[in-house]
């Protein structure tokens, strides 16, 4: 279907101008883009989309080029032999050789245009309606509700490219409006630890964990072998997201949005402007989206940061780059040698398709998603899902213990936070749920670890004794704003200590959920664990 619009555009702009070398001129940008595009599919499966053009645009040059890696030889190769033969072809209709189009068809094409244009904006407007009450009514899971003739439309070519630029533009608009409104904002922080030891903070945050198939807390199999054998690593059994949503989850991991805001936006910033304003250069890395409906409510925090690298020119819903491609630009980054640096990793973790997020080598518990055409709503698939679950954990595992060694050989006061945004149901005994965003105990229970170096433990003994004391206290998610600014010892005014579980003054608050229900005082259904009103 794709392949039949653009096919009609480029008959509809023939129609329009009436003569063939003309269609080739109109046309000649998106031409040229065609082996890229070419490149794309062949590489990710699906057209190019406004993500690809925000990663593009948010990398400087020489990162944009080596994403492409090997492609790059044989864009170069594709487009040695397509230039010529673009320029020739142009160059021979322009010279009268080309086809005209006169006559009463022409006029009859022309009309239909125009009646397919007027059709395609009244579905995008119902779709946009119908987008807004599924935005208030359902999660990130669900795709946004849009008419298959406008889908088509936008993985056409050219005519799609016109669609993601728009999307594109349209997403850099709100969080520029988002970045204006929030840009007078002052936390007034500062750090109160030594100005003279070097300084290295990162906040890994995690994409659908699970504590339970952690082995560090005791899962039957060993998902957790390199952390198992880091010294330090602190397990948090008792951790619970307020959200199964990632696009509201993280604004409560890394700002002081309340867990029970249900708006899509925050005004006021979050953890990295505090940072910023204590001395801190600052870091954002991300294999997540630069934009859209699930990300940019993440974004307008990202950008906050001194340096911003989105790393995955795929979304969520393709295979894409592996978190370790974040290794290579965190070796960059503690190579800059700054005194004060904060790092925010934002990883893919296990979102579905689980057996997407791991490369080969980790497809250690079989049969897996390998391989399969996986659906997230198929019971059958139920051993297999849960195989790829846990060898996503098994890279999670690789990828935190990799970040946690090159902080150990940094030599520096350094400490490292990993939590999840939210959990995952993996049609757990006989429940026929899976995924999240289905108010279940599974979907808030979240994985937490930290850790710090021994410089760190020599510095601040309190803070290892107080995180001990934690293991098992009912935390929130919104604590990690809180308690990761006092574990830098960044102050600012109006700070609440009573959220840090680094402070003697931490006390157990309501953990409430995106159901409205409080997670430790509702009951829970036999079956799925599912979240109901009233104590059980």
């Amino acid at each position: 279907m794709a392949l039949f619009i653009g096919v009609l555009v480029v008959f509809g702009v023939y129609a329009l101008l009436g003569w063939a070398h003309l269609v080739v001129i109109f046309l000649s940008g998106p031409f040229f883009l065609v082996p890229f595009e070419v490149f794309y599919i062949f590489h990710y499966g699906r057209p190019s989309d406004a993500l690809l053009f925000g990663v593009i645009s948010e990398s400087p040059p020489a990162e944009a080029i080596a994403f492409l890696g090997f492609g790059l030889t044989l864009l170069s190769i594709a487009y040695l032999v397509f230039s010529p033969l673009l320029i020739v072809t142009s160059y021979r209709l322009c010279k009268g050789i080309g086809l005209s189009w006169r006559g009463s068809t022409r006029y009859f094409f022309i009309a239909m245009m125009v009646l397919v244009v007027v059709w395609i904006c009244v579905l995008e407007a119902l779709s946009e309606e119908n987008d807004g009450r599924m935005h208030l009514q359902s999660g990130e899971g669900v795709e946004r509700v849009r008419y298959p003739f406008i889908l088509d439309l936008e993985d056409s070519y050219p005519a799609g490219l016109i669609v993601r630029l728009q999307t594109f533009f349209k997403e850099r608009e709100i969080l520029a409006e988002m970045k204006r409104q929030r840009q007078f904002f002052k936390f007034n922080a500062y750090s109160a630890h030594d100005p003279a030891q070097r300084e290295i903070y990162v906040l890994v945050i995690g994409e659908t964990g699970r504590p339970d198939r952690l082995g560090l807390n005791g899962y039957a199999r060993n998902t957790t072998p390199r952390l198992s054998k880091i010294g330090g690593v602190v397990s948090f059994h008792n951790m619970v997201s307020s959200w199964a949503w990632t696009r509201m989850a993280v604004p409560v991991l890394v700002s002081r949005k309340k867990p029970d805001d249900h708006r899509d936006y925050f005004a006021e910033p979050g953890l990295v402007t505090v940072f910023k304003e204590a001395g801190f250069k600052t870091y954002w890395v991300s294999t997540q989206s630069p934009f859209g409906m699930q990300d940019s409510s993440i974004s307008v925090f990202a950008r906050e940061a001194d340096e911003v690298r989105f790393m995955n020119p795929a979304d969520y819903m393709l295979p894409g780059e592996h978190d370790g491609v974040m290794l290579q630009e965190l070796d960059r980054i503690l190579a800059e040698g700054e005194e004060k640096q904060l790092i925010v990793l934002h990883t893919l973790g296990g979102h579905f398709n689980y057996a997407d997020r791991y490369p080969k080598r980790f497809d250690v518990f079989r049969p897996s998603l390998k391989g399969v055409m996986a659906s997230l709503r198929d019971r059958h698939q139920k051993e297999r899902m849960s195989n790829s679950y846990d060898n996503s954990v098994l890279y999670m595992d690789y990828f935190l213990s990799s970040v946690l060694d090159r902080l150990r050989q940094a030599s520096a006061v350094s400490a490292a936070f990993y939590v999840a945004d939210h959990g995952e149901n993996l049609f757990d005994g006989n429940c026929d749920k899976s995924g999240h965003g289905e108010n279940t105990e599974y979907d808030y229970r979240v994985s937490a670890l930290w850790w710090a170096s021994s410089k760190y433990r020599q510095a601040y003994p309190l803070a290892l004794r107080r995180a001990l004391q934690r293991v098992d206290a009912p935390l929130g998610s919104y604590n990690v704003f809180h308690s990761f600014l006092d574990m830098a010892g960044v102050k600012y005014s109006q700070q609440d200590l009573s959220k840090s579980l680094f402070s003697s003054a931490w006390r157990p608050h309501l953990r409430p959920t995106q159901s409205y229900l409080d997670f430790d005082r509702s009951g829970r259904d036999a079956v799925c664990k599912t979240l109901i009103a009233g104590g059980e």
